[in-house]
């Protein structure tokens, strides 16, 4: 989950790019690892490329944040998954902290036309197909009570709460049946109409309900109680990790598997003829994002295609892992494998 910061006196302050998600990388493991004629591999197929056009969408908006000016400062979550309760989590897309008020802002990037009827109805007609799906409305508006409620249950003052519906694609055209079409304009728009809107809000609420302090208390608390998804795709799709071509990949052509030059540090794919010698690394993460963000030195060995004990113990030394246990049973930590390339 990143955050960025927009507006008041602090243009100079850095920002976080808005990052992979980690379930559209395990997408993408998943794929270049099954088999070409695995059963299951259509539905990865169909997942990666939804989860896909879903961040290119979020992408998309991002420009348009960074359109945002004046004195408000505006502070800028993705991707942030939160506990509601004690056993329930809501997720959303981006969240825009300011003083006196926070937006929700649910992306959709569908092409075609999407009608909305008096009923709730969601419909796309595309290419001549049409489908229905959820209601983004009743969507973002269960974030809005979710959020509101998290930030009662941490003390926080009753700051308004929205949310907004954003379809990122300039060529997505939205209708409504009758007098919806009215309601909807409050909760529905344009990715480049954003800005505006954004401002309008800023226009409306003119007192602070959020001190400075109380800002940064609370964008501590989403940061420190973001809670990214972990729930492994072999266990949703059923399929068991046995199915998974194993081996080094190649980051370039990312066919399968390389091989260990003679008395080098090297690996080279024999596709492609790609040298690499921290290729190994992308096949670790391939590992935590599928299987398990633990493993151990025998686990690697098969997993990776390495005889070498030895040799396997000198890869884990220098990827820096946490681990626990004594030398031969040791257990390496993988999740810093997971917020970043290396």
């Amino acid at each position: 989950m990143d955050q960025s910061y927009r507006g008041g006196n602090r243009h100079d302050s850095s920002k976080k790019i808005r990052s992979v998600p980690v379930r559209l990388k395990a997408f993408q493991a998943l794929e270049r690892r099954l088999p070409e004629k695995h059963p299951k591999r259509e539905h990865i197929e169909r997942g990666r490329k939804n989860l896909l056009a879903g961040f290119a969408g979020e992408r998309s908006l991002d420009y348009f944040l960074s359109c945002l000016r004046g004195e408000t400062p505006y502070w800028i979550y993705h991707d942030l998954r939160l506990k509601a309760d004690s056993r329930y989590f809501f997720q959303m897309d981006t969240v825009v902290l300011t003083p006196r008020f926070i937006l929700i802002l649910e992306v959709k990037n569908y092409a075609g036309t999407v009608h909305f009827d008096e009923f709730g109805q969601v419909t796309r007609l595309h290419n001549g197909h049409k489908t229905s799906f959820a209601n983004p409305i009743d969507q973002v508006q269960r974030q809005q009570m979710q959020l509101e409620h998290f930030l009662h249950m941490h003390h926080f003052p009753p700051v308004p709460v929205f949310g907004l519906v954003v379809f990122s694609s300039p060529s997505t055209m939205l209708s409504a049946a009758g007098d919806t079409d009215k309601a909807l304009n409050q909760q529905i728009l344009k990715a480049e109409a954003l800005p505006k809107r954004i401002s309008q809000f800023n226009d409306h609420f003119t007192t602070p309900f959020l001190t400075p302090t109380q800002m940064t208390d609370l964008s501590s608390l989403l940061l420190n109680t973001h809670t990214p998804l972990t729930k492994q795709l072999l266990f949703t799709y059923g399929i068991p990790s046995s199915d998974l071509l194993t081996g080094i990949h190649c980051p370039k052509c990312e066919r399968l598997a390389m091989e260990r030059l003679h008395r080098s540090s090297y690996w080279r794919c024999p596709h492609c003829q790609h040298k690499e010698k921290e290729a190994y690394v992308d096949t670790f993460r391939d590992y935590a994002l599928l299987i398990s963000d633990r493993i151990t030195n025998r686990e690697a060995r098969t997993f990776l295609h390495i005889p070498s004990e030895r040799y396997t113990l000198r890869l884990l030394q220098a990827m820096h892992l946490k681990h626990t246990g004594s030398t031969r049973l040791r257990v390496y930590q993988l999740t810093r494998l997971l917020e970043g390339r290396r």
